[in-house]
């Protein structure tokens, strides 16, 4: 996982999550970023495979990283503006 900010890195190792990337809210540097986090799991809370927990955690890390504040030993640094929660698309 090297080179991957640390909120990428902490919530790659929530079970059910099969990986995360950025996305961005706009065309110019100044647009905000959307960490987009992909599970193994149905995302519909009426389905036999959805994972609340792993939801609930997913969000608990996020809030942690950000409250945390940057980091000095992350040497690429990014503000999030927000989070997408979305299934693997071989569900």
């Amino acid at each position: 996982m090297e080179g991957k900010t640390a909120v990428r890195q902490r919530i790659e190792s929530i079970r059910g999550v099969s990986r995360t990337w950025f996305e961005w809210a706009g065309a110019d540097r100044a647009a905000a970023k959307v960490l987009v986090v992909e599970v193994n799991f149905d995302t519909d809370p009426n389905s036999a495979s959805f994972s609340g927990k792993a939801i609930e955690e997913i969000g608990s890390r996020f809030r942690e990283v950000c409250e945390e504040g940057l980091q000095i030993s992350d040497a690429r640094p990014v503000i999030v503006a927000g989070i997408r929660i979305v299934p693997a698309r071989t569900l």
